[in-house]
């Protein structure tokens, strides 16, 4: 509740109500509902209590003071993610994404403006579904008539049925956002006259004409305006064979997509949020005691999965946008060490980064179970270079692992490398015996040399430089 990103709405004047959803065995175990009216389960509205109560008593939040709702403020209310139908639809739950193991309790922060506004779609079509979802999208904003930026965060909370409908076609949870990204556009008038008119606090007709802001609006980089193909939503209003300016709802990283609810229906509730925050929850060793002496089975027994214990999973490019700025990281030996611009380090047991910023004069620390781990196993000297946010090349220093450890590379999913360049540079301290071990679906790598180098029997991608 300290986190900046999660407060920063909280005294609005517009309704924001906070409200957490949690994931891991501790929900099972404790009876967080994720099935039909979970909100109203007794257990889910006890944490729902506890954060009025929190933002109150903790927070220092009050009504009329530093709560300044125009027209008050929704009950917050919490959930679980049905963990169960995601290892039946084949799509991580949502903090597997986020990089915590499958078996890992966290809680996640959010907050919206309204609750309830539910879409039912009625198709089989993965792709109608896709359609209809988009539709929805580009009709909820975060104020009424999406008078600000319309690339908001947002949770999508999908029914299994829903869910198990889109896998037919999308692989993984990323994939169908991408999916929804190209497809949620709006014409671009109505952002223009929404802004014009309704802009939260804004006198803009007193200070240019329309036409002049629509111009304004087209030209500004963050709105992404192009000329497209009209929605189809919109085809028999308007002339569909040519194209009109339209502008983007979506930006990767920002949808939160949770399996939940009432299974068997049809159901999607889509909440433009104010950011989000996960956690993971770290219990006292004798929690199942405590928990026996108040009649709960152990937590294990609440468990999915046979999970490596060693590493985290990792489904696609990295996302460091809100952690890392642009530029090269190179992975020092310990924290003492980030002392200057462009060092980074990380405690693979805790899951702390710690990273230099030159704009604090100082190194930062963080807590990112996926970032650690791909740290972790770069090993010291070698590098990340990060652009627009996302890590897109890992320079692999084979010198900096002693001669008897194998650096394993294939300890990162495949997917993790997805359109990053991935460099094996050795020099003349590289210590005999020194391995690299790629993930088996890696196709393509550059190797950087000096001396001898063996290729072992084993994965052999394609060679870029065969020097």
């Amino acid at each position: 509740m300290t986190n900046g990103d999660w407060r920063k709405p909280l005294s609005s004047t517009h309704g924001w109500s906070p409200y957490t959803w949690i994931n891991g065995p501790i929900a099972r175990q404790l009876g967080i509902s994720c099935g039909k009216g979970m909100i109203n389960n007794e257990n889910n509205k006890k944490f729902a209590r506890f954060i009025d109560f929190a933002m109150l008593n903790i927070g220092g939040y009050y009504i009329k003071e530093n709560r300044m709702g125009t027209f008050g403020y929704l009950t917050p209310w919490s959930f679980s993610e049905d963990e169960k139908a995601c290892l039946e639809v084949d799509w991580n739950p949502y903090h597997v994404d986020k990089g915590f193991h499958l078996n890992d309790n966290t809680v996640t922060a959010a907050s919206a403006m309204f609750w309830g506004s539910e879409l039912t779609p009625q198709s089989d079509d993965s792709e109608q579904l896709k359609n209809v979802i988009a539709f929805d999208i580009t009709e909820k904003q975060q104020n009424s008539l999406g008078n600000t930026n319309p690339q908001v965060f947002r949770a999508m909370l999908l029914t299994e049925n829903i869910a198990k409908k889109l896998k037919t076609k999308y692989k993984s949870k990323s994939e169908y956002e991408d999916a929804l990204i190209n497809t949620a556009r709006r014409p671009i008038w109505l952002r223009v006259y929404a802004h014009y008119w309704a802009n939260t606090g804004g006198t803009l007709y007193n200070r240019m004409t329309l036409e002049k802001h629509y111009a304004e609006i087209i030209a500004t980089e963050n709105e992404k305006a192009k000329m497209t193909d009209v929605p189809i939503w919109y085809k028999k209003m308007l002339n569909s064979t040519e194209k009109i300016m339209t502008g983007a709802t979506m930006s990767k990283g920002n949808t939160s997509i949770v399996i939940t609810g009432y299974s068997p229906m049809n159901t999607v509730q889509i909440l433009p949020d104010g950011g989000f925050k996960t956690i993971k929850l770290e219990l006292p060793d004798n929690w199942d005691q405590l928990m026996n002496e108040l009649g709960y089975e152990p937590l294990k027994n609440f468990y999915l999965g046979k999970e490596d214990e060693d590493k985290p999973h990792i489904i696609g490019p990295v996302d460091v946008r809100d952690i890392l700025k642009d530029g090269q990281y190179r992975i020092m030996r310990n924290a003492k060490e980030v002392n200057s611009r462009g060092k980074i380090f990380a405690n693979i047991t805790t899951g702390i980064v710690t990273y230099y910023t030159s704009d604090s004069g100082k190194a930062i620390e963080i807590t990112n179970q996926a970032l650690a781990f791909i740290i972790s196993s770069l090993g010291t000297s070698s590098s990340i270079k990060v652009a627009s946010g996302i890590i897109n090349e890992y320079i692999i220093l084979p010198s900096s692992v002693s001669s008897d450890i194998q650096k394993d590379a294939s300890a990162l999913d495949a997917n993790v490398f997805k359109n990053a360049n991935i460099i094996i540079s050795t020099n003349q301290r590289t210590p005999d015996g020194s391995s690299i071990v790629l993930s088996s679906t890696i196709n393509c790598v550059k190797f950087e040399l000096e001396g001898e180098i063996e290729i072992l029997n084993g994965n052999t991608p394609r060679i870029l430089n065969e020097k």
